[in-house]
């Protein structure tokens, strides 16, 4: 009798040895945890001080920042905090790249639709000189390069767009931006391109002209397509820039570190 407990037993001790070795195999094969890359990023606080008016203080135009960044960085990041002096600092556990990122803080994402000035004279240009009412603004192709004198006012604004998606166009296979406006943008769309048939109609984006097409037709729609020179990334970043409303200025990823388990 003895004899078959103390067998049980040794089996049963046998089988708790396994167990506890697998247990400890598994551990052993557990992944080890991601590193979390934390990236810091500094707005111009002058330049904020600048915007800033009754209406909206400092601080205002900052937690507006925020909110504009989480949502160009979506669920890539697990932690967004304000760190005080125009500073704020994200943090993830996933493979987000430097240059991704400042790709997304840098642009204000501020668009506008506005007339090309027909009156200009090429060597006026050349030299910056633009008629009055208009202004020099260059182009962001670097392949063609060159500038262009573009009307201040009468044009469309950005804030009027309420989608914009990236595609391929259909005859050109390049990567395009698909944009559509509100009630009011499509008003301004289409009295804008009726008045202007036969003339140029410039893509403005932060300042930089992506394309300035011939308007061949009244566009009443409301949605137009933009090319500029894109590739599906910076096509995509677009997208996510303008969906995500304007900074009230750039902000520059000034600090980028890797802080390991255990750190």
């Amino acid at each position: 009798m003895f004899d078959l407990i103390r067998t049980r037993l040794a089996a049963l001790l046998l089988v708790a040895a396994a167990s506890l070795g697998l247990a400890a195999c598994d551990l052993a094969a557990a992944p080890a945890q991601e590193p979390t890359k934390r990236f810091v990023i500094q707005a111009d606080l002058d330049e904020i001080a600048q915007s800033a008016g009754d209406e909206n203080s400092v601080d205002d135009l900052l937690a507006e920042s925020m909110e504009v960044i989480r949502r160009r960085v979506g669920s890539n990041f697990h932690s967004i905090t304000y760190e005080g002096d125009g500073r704020i600092v994200l943090e993830t556990s996933g493979s987000v790249e430097g240059s991704a990122l400042a790709a997304l803080i840098g642009p204000t994402g501020e668009l506008d639709f506005r007339m090309v000035d027909p009156d200009a004279l090429p060597m006026d240009v050349i030299e910056g000189i633009a008629p009055p009412g208009s202004e020099i603004l260059p182009m962001a192709d670097d392949l063609h390069g060159g500038s262009m004198a573009v009307r201040r006012l009468g044009g469309i604004s950005g804030g009027l767009v309420v989608s914009a998606r990236p595609a391929i166009d259909e005859n050109s296979g390049q990567p395009v931006l698909h944009i559509s406006f509100d009630q009011r943008g499509q008003e301004q769309l289409a009295r804008l391109t009726t008045e202007n048939v036969g003339r140029q109609m410039a893509v403005v984006f932060d300042d930089e002209i992506l394309m300035a097409p011939i308007i061949h037709e009244p566009i009443l729609s409301g949605s137009l397509q933009v090319a500029g020179g894109f590739t599906e990334e910076s096509a995509n970043e677009l997208a996510i820039i303008l969906a995500s409303g304007m900074l009230p200025t750039p902000f520059t990823l000034v600090e980028e570190t890797v802080i390991t388990p255990g750190d």
